[in-house]
Formats: structure tokens, C-alpha cells, sequence
């Protein structure tokens, strides 16, 4: 599988440098004209798994954090990776209150505008990286 969108190559490469040659499912390759990264028919079998389990567009919160899961157990995502899908923000403070966490939502989306705000509002580096690398993950899902 040859991924051309800049957030899922990013991910990808990263996912590389993280892991140890032998045992990452991520292979990259390179030439003149562009780059490009290929996922090792390991990984590959394990997203096509994941992406025929979930639907990033319509999932509920317990469906992402089982997602996120499979892939930080799988070695697709980091641990801090994980921690930042998986964290769930109250959208109202009300006495007792919580979210609903098995509402269908488009995570896809969600997260795409989130890295869009965090690039617009210059937060911190390392967080901005993250969603980057997060919203490359679900891209590749879709």
C-alpha cells in the first residue's frame, strides 16, 4: 500500500525511526521524485484488519479507544500516540455530568480539525506532532 498524504507519511516515518529494523511492519522507500512509504505486508494485513473492524467516520469512543488499542499493541501507534486518542475531553461541565461514550462520531474529522487548530494557534510542538501523526493513522484506516 503506497500512502501519499503528508500526514500518513509522516506517520509512517515515524513509526519507522521508533522501531527496530527487524521487527517494524513499516518499510520506506525513496527515490528522486518523491518519497514514499510502504507498510510491510505485516502491517499492512494488520491496518486492512483494523479498517475492515472500524469505521474512523462513524465510531463511538469505546470503538477508539479499542481501535487505539490494537494499534499501540500492534506497534502502529505510540504509547503517547494512544494516550492523546483515547482522552476524552468533557464537552460540558454540569453537576455528574459525563459524555455519552457510545455516540457514533467521525474521529476522522474530529481529529483533522483538531490538528488544523493546533497548526492555526501555534500550540505546543509535540502535541501538534501528535495529531498530525494521529489524524495520518486514521486517514490511512479510511
Amino acid at each position: 500500500m503506497i500512502i501519499h498524504s503528508a500526514s500518513a507519511m509522516q506517520y509512517q516515518v515515524v513509526q519507522q525511526r521508533l522501531q527496530s529494523p527487524t521487527t517494524s511492519p513499516v518499510a520506506r522507500q525513496t527515490n528522486s521524485a518523491e518519497d514514499k512509504v510502504t507498510l510491510s505486508s505485516q502491517a499492512q494485513q494488520i491496518e486492512n484488519g483494523i479498517a475492515r473492524q472500524y469505521d474512523v467516520t462513524n465510531m463511538s469512543h469505546t470503538e477508539l479507544t479499542e481501535m487505539a488499542k490494537t494499534l499501540k499493541d500492534n506497534g502502529l501507534i505510540s504509547h503517547r500516540e494512544h494516550m492523546l486518542m483515547t482522552f476524552q475531553l468533557p464537552t460540558s461541565i454540569e453537576a455528574g455530568q459525563s459524555q455519552d461514550p457510545n455516540i457514533k462520531k467521525n474521529y476522522l474529522e474530529n481529529f483533522q480539525t483538531r490538528y488544523d487548530f493546533a497548526k492555526q494557534d501555534d500550540s505546543d510542538a509535540v502535541t501538534t506532532d501528535i495529531l498530525q501523526k494521529i489524524t495520518g493513522v486514521l486517514q490511512s484506516l479510511s
